[in-house]
């Protein structure tokens, strides 16, 4: 199906996130920091076809991670994740990266349909 990287700073939320993607039947790799994200997706570049990203980090933030991302593969597909709403990270982040949103906690069927959303789009 492809590859998901996943980006939390909070390793019980990255272990979660990384078991519901695998669930859904997609590899996952796992950052636990923005600049480890980064790092991490130059390395899989071809591989990677979706982040799942934190919106608040304290290296880099959702927003910027996203806009690293979105520059090395302008086709990313970038679902930021938040227990904030929707419409402040949105206001927050202002980046001009297509971004999606999904709200903390969120369940695995919620994950699961957002995450086929966003790949479809």
């Amino acid at each position: 199906m492809g590859t998901v990287l996943i980006v939390d700073d909070d390793h019980a939320l990255l272990e979660v996130a990384s078991s519901m993607v695998q669930r859904t039947g997609f590899r996952v790799l796992c950052a636990s920091s923005g600049s480890e994200a980064v790092e991490l997706f130059q390395k899989n570049l071809d591989l990677v076809m979706a982040a799942l990203v934190d919106w608040r980090m304290p290296d880099m933030d959702g927003g910027e991670v996203a806009c690293a991302l979105h520059q090395m593969k302008p086709d990313i597909k970038i679902l930021l994740s938040s227990g904030y709403s929707e419409e402040f990270v949105m206001q927050a982040v202002a980046s001009g990266v297509p971004l999606n949103f999904i709200q903390k906690p969120y369940s695995f069927e919620q994950l699961k349909t957002k995450l086929r959303e966003v790949l479809d789009a």
